[in-house]
């Protein structure tokens, strides 16, 4: 069975990457060989980041968030992470991409949380580099309330209380009488 050339796990035909005549498990460990072995790795080229433009409109909604000063935090999904080197990766690129300070990956949950200074790299050039390094990001974006179920919750609670006040008569017991009684308060 053959085996990644960087991290020696067996390669899957699914993952399997080439590069310089070695085979390696995914994008990651392909790209973490060549920056580690000393190859000049010249970034994303600008058709690239034109691909990220758009992000930089993106706000909070978008799992962008201002933690203090000038530190902004970027929650993404990268379902791209396959090993424990795409984590190393990952987590070290505050080393070699400058304007990040700390990355935390949730390797089950294929998420990551990016820590960087908006004045020294841009959402746009950071995702680039993700996608760079074999990590397309995936933004992460927060659900809004859908009126249509609201609407259904407000119709079944009007059709329960409806039904409730139909049997009101049987919760406390009144016979015929008593209906006879107040028609107009406990008719149904």
């Amino acid at each position: 069975m053959q085996k990644c050339q960087f991290c020696e796990q067996p390669l899957d035909a699914g993952f399997k990457t080439t590069r310089d005549g070695k085979d390696y498990c995914c994008t990651g460990c392909a790209t973490a060989d060549a920056m580690l072995g000393g190859s000049d790795q010249e970034g994303p080229s600008v058709k690239l980041i034109d691909r990220y433009s758009h992000l930089s409109l993106i706000d909070h909604k978008e799992g962008l968030d201002k933690i203090n000063g000038n530190h902004w935090q970027w929650t993404i999904q990268l379902p791209g992470i396959h090993c424990t080197s795409c984590l190393i990766l990952l987590e070290r690129m505050g080393e070699w991409l400058p304007g990040v300070r700390d990355v935390r990956v949730a390797f089950s949950a294929k998420q990551a949380m990016v820590q960087f200074d908006p004045e020294m790299i841009s959402v746009s050039r950071l995702a680039a580099w993700l996608d760079f390094v074999g990590y397309p990001p995936s933004i992460i974006t927060k659900k809004k309330k859908v009126t249509s179920e609201i609407a259904e919750l407000g119709i079944a609670g009007f059709a329960m209380g409806n039904a409730m006040m139909s049997a009101f008569p049987e919760y406390f017991g009144l016979s015929e009488e008593d209906l006879q009684r107040y028609p107009i308060l406990l008719k149904h």
